[in-house]
């Protein structure tokens, strides 16, 4: 249970988070159009994205529950996708600069719950390879630890993420 306000209780299973989706939205916040011209989606990209300059996030794998602590740990592919070599690999180095040792976020989700992240770390990338005839990929995974309950609820001292 993670109090939102003073007498307010967020039941443990009310929300289930998507590092994927949390990731999203920090990448569409801090980065530029220059660098991602069609930003970070989760799930399968279309061509026109692919061809522009995207970012494809999944979650990968299972979530792990830590024993002693609220905490999910979730593996996130980072698919960066792009016309040329050179584009995704410019999009991939750039994601790692980003994500890469990331702690203590507050971020919120597309139903505007808050969840605190502990940290964000790249395990792996970037690994290039040609996608498709017209697309090329850098790929990049993510791990994410993410506190189990939100820290804030819609309409409860929601805001935008950090």
């Amino acid at each position: 249970m993670s109090p939102t306000t003073p007498g307010e209780v967020v039941p443990a299973r009310s929300a289930i988070v998507s590092p994927a989706e949390l990731l999203m939205g920090f990448i569409n916040q801090n980065c530029s159009v220059e660098v991602v011209p069609e930003g970070a989606v989760v799930g399968g990209a279309s061509d026109t994205q692919q061809q522009a300059g995207v970012v494809s996030l999944m979650d990968a794998g299972d979530t792990k529950r830590e024993k002693d602590v609220p905490l999910l740990w979730k593996r996130v592919q980072v698919r960066c996708m792009g016309p040329t070599l050179a584009t995704a690999d410019d999009i991939g180095n750039h994601m790692d600069d980003l994500l890469d040792k990331q702690k203590w976020l507050v971020l919120e989700d597309s139903r505007e719950y808050l969840w605190f992240v502990h940290g964000i770390y790249i395990t792996m990338g970037t690994s290039h390879h040609i996608d498709s005839s017209e697309t090329w990929e850098s790929l990049l995974f993510a791990n994410v630890t993410v506190g189990r309950d939100p820290v804030g609820v819609p309409g409860v001292g929601s805001g935008s993420g950090s």
